[in-house]
């Protein structure tokens, strides 16, 4: 999932930046820990949005359809829709893909 972002190697790149010390084991073990700091703020900065992103659009979707079953839908309520609809697509393959990515390093 992180992959998948366009914002992932600026992440990297920063926490990788160089430092400066004589001992190349603690050069890597310092910028091992940097990016994964770097990366646990990232991810709960970008992908927990995802979960608030859902509810949003689920209960958009929602709405629509409650008003669809009551009246036909207006012009712009339709066009609200499908993009909808296909965003909740786009976030339901990042959810599976976070959740396969869980299951594997059990």
């Amino acid at each position: 999932m992180w992959l998948e972002h366009w914002d992932i190697h600026t992440i990297v790149a920063s926490a990788w930046s160089s430092i400066s010390h004589d001992n190349a084991a603690y050069i890597l073990a310092h910028k091992l820990c940097r990016t994964r700091i770097a990366l646990t703020t990232w991810s709960e900065s970008k992908f927990e949005s995802v979960k608030r992103q859902k509810l949003h659009l689920l209960e958009v979707l929602n709405k629509l359809h409650v008003l669809q079953e009551s009246r036909p839908l207006f012009c712009d309520e339709s066009s609200l829709k499908v993009p909808s609809l296909n965003e909740l697509d786009r976030i339901q393959h990042l959810e599976e893909t976070m959740w396969r990515q869980r299951a594997r390093s059990l």
